[in-house]
């Protein structure tokens, strides 16, 4: 699968000090993010609207105007919050002063995280990473895991060879209790569950099971049936 932007975590820095901007921006490259420049809060709102990162840097003093109203960077993280499309973007507060007053202003306004200047590169990226989460590894998504369940194995290798050549990593199961044993150890983000699958549980059963189970609430069941399938009563 060849790799593009929406392969990569997108970072948005958001900065009025023109050289800042430029190093952040050129280090996030390197390692391979997609980066997105803001010198100001007008141009930070405009680059959310057309293109939302996945995650901010935002700096505390920064200096600009929005609608004839002066906004810092607390400000532009209290309007991000309170608006529920950019809310859920995690917000790294940059800032030169560490003192427990201007980080709890941060938290207060609702950054994640902060980062004070002169910052170490290897501080920043690991709280990058960190508040990306687990669904990315450094600048890449993680690849969803798929469970391919089901007895015959013909249609289990073909649904498998589909789903690997676009870029999925791959499990199977040949039954019930061999994909309920898997998806309690590995996780996978999908099961894609044969209807028709023969022994004590079906393919109904086995959807059941996942959704019955709260420990399972990440896990998407998927049914697959053939045209000659039929609904059948309860």
């Amino acid at each position: 699968m060849n790799e593009t932007d929406h392969d990569r975590a997108r970072v948005l820095v958001v900065e009025d000090e023109e050289s800042i901007l430029r190093s952040l921006v050129r280090l996030l490259r390197v390692r391979n993010y997609v980066a997105l420049g803001a010198d100001s809060a007008k141009a930070a709102f405009d680059t959310m609207e057309s293109a939302p990162p996945d995650l901010a840097i935002l700096d505390m003093y920064l200096e600009g105007w929005v609608h004839s109203r002066q906004m810092d960077g607390l400000e532009v993280c209290r309007k991000m919050k309170s608006n529920p499309k950019t809310a859920g973007i995690p917000v790294i507060m940059f800032t030169a002063y560490g003192d427990p007053q201007h980080v709890r202003a941060a938290i207060d306004a609702g950054a994640v995280d902060f980062v004070v200047k002169p910052y170490s590169v290897d501080a920043l990226f690991s709280k990058i990473q960190k508040h990306l989460g687990p669904a990315w590894v450094g600048s890449r998504k993680k690849a969803a895991q798929i469970l391919v369940v089901g007895d015959d194995i013909s249609t289990r290798t073909h649904t498998m060879s589909i789903l690997s050549k676009a870029g999925y990593l791959m499990e199977s199961a040949a039954d019930g209790r061999q994909a309920m044993d898997k998806i309690l150890k590995t996780g996978p983000q999908v099961a894609v569950i044969d209807l028709k699958i023969s022994g004590s549980a079906n393919g109904v059963d086995i959807c059941r099971q996942i959704l019955q189970d709260p420990t399972l609430a990440g896990v998407c069941p998927l049914l697959m049936v053939s045209p000659s399938d039929k609904a059948e009563p309860e």
